[in-house]
């Protein structure tokens, strides 16, 4: 299912970024910003921050499945 656009809703963030700008839902998700890092709107989450919606290509990387959202507007507060 790699690539498919997904949506998730009700999401917490459980961790902060790490080194690579990946962090993690309190569901165990993880969610990288790969494509967030030149977005000029877009500022780290801390943990407890919640958005009402994500949406995202579905990546595979490091043994791991991931969203990507494509810009901030992605992430629905």
């Amino acid at each position: 299912y790699e690539s498919v656009l997904i949506t998730i809703e009700n999401v917490t963030v459980a961790s902060e970024a790490n080194s690579y700008g990946e962090w993690t839902t309190a569901t165990g998700l993880s969610v990288d910003d790969k494509f967030l890092q030149d977005d000029e709107s877009y500022t780290a989450p801390a943990v407890g921050d919640v958005y009402s919606s994500m949406t995202g290509p579905l990546d595979y990387t490091y043994s791991a499945f991931k969203v990507v959202p494509r810009s901030a507007a992605d992430l629905a507060q």
